[in-house]
């Protein structure tokens, strides 16, 4: 796999995958890329190159809980990658199969020098949720809904170098990758790292023979990552359905979560998979009655439009007035569901969709909401902190942050590092009485 490839796909997960960003180790690094390029190359080729223990951060998620992440040094990070890089055009050959049929996410390109070696998860989210309603349309009456319990850090190493090596993954290749994820491990033979492609290209293969193995049961099912939907013709087909998938995970060290997993009617399936998309659909509906007016392109001087007459001062002012309404129904919808509901129902995908539209908007009626569930929602902290960037109201949150960062109530060394960054990025300077409020906080990390 050639540098120039994999160093893309590194900077890739860099944009759009890690937990950590080593933002000054990136830029060292590129201010001499040649020599760090033909250090790292001739290690690889030499076959000298050692891989470092990972550092672990707990991850916040919501109500409470927090995910492992593990955070790599970049130079590992570039191996990890060249290494899955050198398996993938095997691994894409036995996964094709299934790719945007039964496995969804991270649907592989199968393109193995395009440094965009997986689709655009938006993309696959929506054929997922597309194909889902597919099938209920097709009248399966009852629907298994499931995911499998921890499963990035309950990958097994041996089994998944067996999957490595049945693809016809060269030996070296496969040890070499079952060597770092040992050394990479939370939990002793188990896990990978999480957020990064490499992770995801293994973690399809590992359940590649689950997907075979329902397949060839004639089990109508679709996945996306450890997320599970099963479509029956009966309860009973249901039950023993989800009998045949606890038993094929078990034989790969895995387990489904009990609560979250259910045997449901299409009308309830229905609205867990439509889950917000019929209030984004509205909004999107209303939004589109308020396009901007496009003024009719003028033939020798005279308009192709006879009732197009208006001035280009008039244009816009109405554009303006349009604009004003796409607003309005963000701020409805946003105070609606937000603002004025329960925090039970808060849901992360509406919260996303409304607060980049209202970004794009540069329109800050969100503010005050963000800041106020900077701790009841610290795995939120990533898509508020750009909120606030896109709409350049950093000097008004940035006292709040910093009292947040030096109370009990910031409990999570990650989201600290996540403020702590967006300072860093946004103020080259602050105040020294702002300093010492984070002095303290920071040195008992």
């Amino acid at each position: 796999m050639g540098f120039n490839t994999t160093w893309k796909r590194l900077l890739h997960d860099f944009e759009y995958g890690l937990f950590i960003t080593q933002t000054h180790e990136l830029a060292i690094i590129q201010k001499d890329l040649d020599n760090w390029k033909d250090w790292i190359t001739k290690e690889i080729k030499d076959k000298k190159y050692i891989p470092s223990p990972a550092h672990y951060c707990n991850v916040p998620k919501r109500g409470g809980l927090i995910r492992p992440g593990s955070h790599l040094t970049i130079s590992d990070h570039f191996y990890y990658l060249h290494l899955v890089g050198e398996a993938y055009n095997k691994i894409y050959k036995k996964l094709q199969w299934s790719q945007e049929i039964k496995d969804f996410a991270y649907a592989l390109t199968g393109k193995v020098d395009d440094p965009k070696w997986v689709k655009n998860q938006f993309l696959c989210w929506q054929s997922f949720r597309q194909k889902s309603l597919e099938k209920l349309d097709k009248g399966y009456p009852f629907i298994i809904i499931t995911d499998i319990t921890g499963y990035y850090e309950n990958i097994d190493h041996m089994t998944l170098y067996s999957d490595l090596k049945a693809v016809g993954t060269e030996n070296e290749t496969a040890i070499a990758i079952k060597s770092c994820l040992k050394k990479w491990a939370i939990l002793q033979g188990k896990g990978l790292p999480q957020a990064c492609t490499a992770s995801h290209i293994l973690a399809k293969l590992f359940l590649n023979d689950v997907d075979l193995a329902l397949y060839n049961s004639n089990i109508e099912h679709l996945r996306y990552v450890d997320d599970i939907r099963i479509f029956c013709k009966s309860k009973a087909e249901a039950k023993m359905a989800l009998v045949q998938l606890i038993e094929l995970l078990r034989l790969r060290g895995l387990n489904l979560q009990s609560a979250k997993t259910k045997i449901v009617n299409a009308e309830d399936a229905r609205k867990v998979i439509e889950g917000v998309q019929f209030i984004i659909n509205n909004i999107a509906e209303r939004i589109k009655e308020k396009q901007p007016v496009k003024a009719m392109p003028k033939t020798n001087g005279i308009q192709t439009d006879s009732s197009d007459s208006l001035t280009p001062e008039q244009y816009a002012q109405l554009n303006e007035m349009k604009d004003s309404e796409t607003v309005h129904v963000l701020i409805e919808t946003f105070r609606a569901y937000f603002y004025d509901s329960t925090d039970d129902s808060f849901d992360k995908t509406l919260f996303h969709y409304l607060l980049n539209r209202l970004a794009d908007a540069n329109n800050d009626f969100a503010l005050d909401y963000c800041v106020s569930i900077v701790e009841k929602h610290s795995e939120e902290t990533e898509y508020i902190l750009k909120y606030v960037t896109k709409i350049r109201a950093q000097d008004r949150v940035l006292v709040e942050l910093i009292k947040f960062l030096s109370s009990s109530l910031s409990t999570y060394p990650f989201q600290e590092y996540q403020i702590i960054r967006w300072i860093n990025e946004n103020y080259t300077e602050i105040s020294d009485e702002l300093t010492a409020k984070i002095r303290p906080r920071m040195s008992n990390r």
